[in-house]
């Protein structure tokens, strides 16, 4: 799934770009090409080794939380914190990975990822579509990207909102 969500976050997702990833198993030709390699060029993505990015795996919630903090991060983007409607910590901070404990703290003063009804991270689980969708949301409002120019008419169908319930899908545009 992650190949999916760093395809909204590349706002020049129509340009190929001539760049040898170093992931083999990336095709910069495939639908998610051009989205990868500029994530992988702007340091986004990691891959889950040096040499395998993991298309078609699920992406877990504090890997989502690292590619949305990095994200932020280069392209010197600030989401405000918001002190008023997070919680001060989740209660199983001490199950987030290391290498995701400032990311994760990131996207929770900033609201873009909540806790579960019980203040839980999760950060384990895999994010299903519908998680990925409200993040992502919140994302671009936290970070003020204009929606309408993201998701136009021309684009809608390639980024990972889209659904085949019709309902959910007008959501977004």
């Amino acid at each position: 799934i992650e190949s999916k969500l760093v395809d909204p976050l590349n706002e020049n997702w129509k340009t190929i770009y001539d760049y040898t990833s170093k992931f083999s198993d990336v095709d910069r030709l495939e639908w998610y090409g051009s989205a990868l390699m500029w994530a992988e060029n702007f340091e986004v993505t990691n891959g889950v080794t040096d040499s395998l990015f993991g298309i078609g795996r699920t992406i877990t919630r504090e890997e989502m939380a690292t590619l949305i903090y990095r994200y932020m991060s280069r392209l010197k983007l600030a989401a405000v914190d918001d002190a008023e409607n997070v919680p001060e910590c989740f209660g199983d901070e001490d199950e987030i990975s290391e290498w995701a404990v400032e990311a994760v703290d990131y996207v929770r003063r900033t609201g873009i990822i909540t806790g579960d009804d019980n203040g839980n991270f999760r950060p384990q689980d895999n994010a299903t579509r519908a998680e990925a969708a409200a993040i992502f949301v919140r994302l671009f409002y936290a970070a003020e990207l204009d929606l309408n120019k993201v998701f136009d008419e021309s684009n809608v169908e390639r980024i990972v909102f889209t659904t085949h319930d019709e309902s959910q899908n007008g959501l977004l545009r």
